[in-house]
């Protein structure tokens, strides 16, 4: 009889221990899971990639028909940063009229490719005649050769600082960010890995 009454006394308390502990350890697996899916710092750098990809895609489409550009003169060196024909440039120059200023300008693109071609041209052309100059020296006078040097130089300088100094195109930007923050706003986090609690029931 005792030990009837030691068994029906004693083991189901403890089966309602298990169930009890089964039943949180699957709540909070299931609450981290949720947590982890809306981690704070994924979603918010998510929608900030996410902006940043709209806000490039903005300004590739406006490059397409017109020339946004900030400049900024200091001490007769020119720097401009433009968005135009689907790129971001810079330019630098040290042929700056003004001592110092800077400013926001937008004008339609126009013939702007075809403007950089025919310099790009002429560039190849300068370089030409200086190469063929330095060949002819002998029959010119030191003076002479000196003042056609200097001019082929300067025009060449002149058209140097007109073209960019680098260039980065929009798609390079929008691409990574895109696919950035459709990986973090939409991938599914790892699931938890968690350990069962063995219940140790008295015989």
């Amino acid at each position: 009889m005792a030990s009837r009454s030691f068994l029906q006394v004693d083991r189901p308390p403890a089966n309602g221990a298990v169930r009890m502990a089964n039943a949180q350890q699957a709540k909070a697996v299931s609450q981290g899971a949720r947590m982890s899916y809306f981690n704070p710092w994924r979603r918010k750098f998510g929608i900030v990639t996410l902006l940043l990809a709209c806000a490039f895609t903005a300004g590739w489409v406006r490059s397409l028909a017109t020339i946004d550009s900030y400049y900024h003169v200091n001490r007769g060196n020119g720097y401009r940063l433009e968005s135009v024909d689907g790129r971001i440039e810079l330019r630098i120059s040290d042929l700056a009229k003004v001592g110092n200023a800077r400013g926001v300008e937008s004008r339609p693109i126009g013939k702007r490719r075809e403007t950089d071609d025919f310099i790009a041209t002429r560039i190849k052309l300068i370089k030409t005649r200086l190469k063929v100059l330095q060949h002819a020296q002998e029959s010119l006078t030191q003076s002479e050769f000196e003042e056609l040097q200097n001019a082929a130089e300067k025009e060449l300088r002149e058209l140097q600082a007109t073209l960019p100094w680098c260039a980065v195109p929009y798609w390079s930007l929008v691409l990574p960010l895109t696919a950035l923050s459709a990986w973090l706003l939409l991938s599914k986090p790892l699931p938890a890995t968690t350990t069962e609690s063995s219940v140790t029931i008295a015989n």
